[in-house]
């Protein structure tokens, strides 16, 4: 046995003298050597990460928690409330334990601003730099953030439509001279409001800095922009839905008015007649030269007209309407004097005598224009139907003399700034876009008539009935006074402009001040100047393409509605009197009308997606429903929104709720650091 050991350690050894003496050997002794800057160099890349990964997450864990706690803000004043929302923020996204954090700090608080500034630090074990010494990493980061907005430019489209005169839930409070009482706890008394607090949150999120204009189009079924737009964009003539007098002539017994005879050519030779009557002159003169004058120059009623024969007359013209002017050419008859005997009293020299003169008076015959006019008898009777009436001195006048009155009696219409559209296409096909869909074209800056607007003139369109007291399409003759169409203007729109001050927004918001409900909905026109208003391009381009500084703008189009869709077609809207005036249908049917209005609609919202402005809608009413009774907003008013930017309220708070909302969300949140 002991030599078998002996004979295996022998073994051993002479293993351990061959590997001595073996030079491949070395490379053993090289790796076992090379293994701790190996370890080094791995370990620190993994510890090194794992550190990265934390700091970042951390740091975004900070900035959420900076952000939230700021935005919780009402203003610059900051509590515990808000410190606990930062908190849980980054709780939310940084969770204890990550990445094996330990003795994780965070702490928020608030400059004299109201800037944010936030801290999170903790400590990170390592992994495999421990074997090296380096046994934790301490991280720590720092946030803030401040609430700020951009170059803003916000457009505010309102409803100002009868039924905002009735409470949320439908119920209103009566009416009074064809107007909708407006009730205390009325959408229009709540839509004012909330139009206060929207701006009083986005001017809190403000900066010195930044540029804020707003502009608001009240709307129903027109749109008060008229004397905002320059005068080479708007009609001198316009076609209205009016009338006119047509009178009828009696010419079987016209009443001869005057005759003027004039001699057009010398005496006819030959013609001349002795009439047989005298003509005699006694008169005190200056000098004989003077009477000699008289008695063969100048004899009183020298060439006076006597009498023609209009049977031997030519008509050559004669003018139309009353007084009716006609012209003749043919003979008439003079007077011509021969003198039968003459004295002055005194020589030659002598001046102041009596001169005394007789003529025989003669005629004689010479061509003649003779010019008759005559009153004609008519009965007259309007014309209801399409006229184009003149109305350029409305433009400096507010008002135009027309003569839509008993037999052409001139009356006077006034304008309140509203405008009818230019030239459309009635129809409710718009892919491909009609070439002569002028109105629908946000950026289009008119250039020909077709294309311009011309001004509302509520008195001078009237209705159109039969015998029966049925609207009719055709044009009517009758001595009937129709009415005015019902129609309703609303408070002017106004531009974008930075507000002076709250209280200059709350004065335009005042029912005193115009700021009142009346008229239908027209969804279509409130958008279309909504887009105008606040388009980069088109009619204000040279207001609204850039910020004073040059720098671009955030831009937002808020458009709310208390219901959907509702033209009237007997009513003159923007677009006339539809039944009347086909300017959106081809037969002047509401269900038709409805239809293509609402399609007009999803034509302006596009437009304005399409030029990067974000478009949100509210609609406010209980009316806003699902069959369940829920809450909802229409398809078409969704449809409209930027994708998420569609609210529905049904009562005063909640559309207080969805202007805060909008406010905040224009307020743009900016990190500082």
């Amino acid at each position: 046995m002991r030599r078998q050991l002996k004979q295996q350690k022998d073994h051993s050894m002479s293993f351990f003298r061959r590997l001595a003496k073996d030079p491949t050997a070395n490379t053993l002794a090289i790796s076992a050597a090379s293994l701790v800057p190996v370890m080094a160099m791995v370990g620190g890349g993994v510890d090194v990460s794992r550190f990265y990964m934390a700091q970042t997450r951390l740091q975004a864990a900070c900035d959420a928690g900076a952000l939230a706690a700021r935005r919780a803000m009402d203003n610059e004043e900051f509590n515990d409330t808000h410190k606990k929302v930062g908190e849980d923020f980054f709780d939310t996204n940084y969770q204890s334990g990550l990445f094996g954090l330990t003795e994780l700090e965070r702490d928020f608080i608030a400059s004299d601003t109201g800037e944010i500034e936030g801290t999170a630090s903790g400590t990170m074990p390592t992994s495999i730099m421990a074997a090296f010494g380096y046994d934790e990493f301490e991280i720590e980061v720092g946030c803030e953030a401040d609430i700020n907005i951009a170059d803003t430019d916000i457009m505010l489209v309102l409803d100002v439509t009868g039924s905002m005169a009735w409470r949320p839930d439908g119920t209103d409070c009566g009416s009074s001279a064809g107007r909708w009482i407006e009730c205390t706890d009325s959408r229009i008394s709540a839509l004012r409001s909330s139009v206060l607090n929207f701006y009083d949150t986005v001017e809190g999120a403000g900066s010195s800095q930044a540029q804020i204009r707003y502009g608001i189009v009240p709307y129903s079924m027109q749109v008060n922009v008229g004397k905002l737009l320059k005068p080479e964009w708007l009609k001198s003539t316009h076609e209205y839905e009016s009338r006119e007098t047509i009178r009828t002539l009696d010419y079987s017994s016209p009443v001869e008015l005057s005759v003027d005879v004039v001699r057009t050519g010398g005496a006819v030779s030959g013609s001349f007649v002795d009439t047989g009557d005298d003509e005699s002159f006694d008169q005190v003169l200056p000098t004989y030269s003077a009477c000699v004058d008289v008695a063969f120059n100048n004899p009183p009623g020298k060439d006076d007209y006597i009498e023609h024969d209009i049977d031997d007359f030519t008509l050559v013209s004669q003018s139309d309407g009353n007084p009716r002017v006609s012209v003749y050419q043919g003979p008439a008859r003079f007077k011509s004097l021969q003198l039968s005997g003459g004295t002055w009293y005194g020589s030659t020299s002598n001046t102041n005598r009596r001169c005394e003169l007789d003529w025989n008076i003669m005629s004689y015959e010479a061509p003649a224009t003779v010019t008759i006019t005559e009153e004609i008898p008519y009965t007259w009777e309007f014309r209801y139907g399409e006229v184009s009436w003149p109305i350029s001195s409305v433009y400096t006048n507010d008002q135009v003399s027309l003569p839509t009155g008993n037999d052409m009696a001139n009356v006077i219409h006034p304008w309140d700034g509203c405008v009818e559209m230019p030239r459309t296409a009635n129809t409710g096909t718009f892919d491909p876009m009609p070439s002569n869909a002028f109105d629908l074209n946000i950026d289009l800056v008119p250039s020909t008539e077709e294309q311009k607007w011309g001004p509302v003139l509520r008195t001078a369109t009237f209705q159109r009935k039969n015998g029966s007291g049925n609207n009719v399409e055709a044009d009517v003759n009758t001595k009937s006074n129709f009415a005015n169409p019902y129609t309703s203007c609303p408070k002017q729109a106004r531009k974008l402009a930075e507000f002076s001050a709250r209280s200059e927004l709350d004065d335009y918001l005042k029912a005193s001040n115009g700021f009142i409900a009346d008229g239908s909905t027209y969804l279509d026109v409130g958008m279309i100047w909504g887009a105008k208003l606040l388009t980069p391009n088109g009619i204000f381009a040279s207001e609204n393409a850039a910020a004073p500084d040059g720098s671009t703008i955030s831009r937002h189009l808020v458009f709310m509605t208390d219901g959907e869709a509702s033209p009237n077609v007997t009513s003159a809207s923007a677009y006339g009197a539809e039944f009347w005036a086909r300017k959106i249908t081809t037969d002047g049917n509401y269900d038709t009308a409805l239809a293509r209005h609402e399609a007009r609609l999803q034509v302006v919202c596009r437009a304005v997606r399409n030029k990067n402005i974000t478009l949100w809608v509210v609609a406010f009413g209980e009316t806003f429903q699902d069959a369940l009774g829920n809450p909802v907003v229409p398809a078409n008013l969704r449809n409209c929104a930027t994708p998420g930017r569609s609210y529905v309220a049904a009562n005063e708070a909640q559309l207080n709720v969805a202007f805060q909302d909008i406010a905040e969300k224009i307020a743009d949140l900016r990190l500082t650091k």
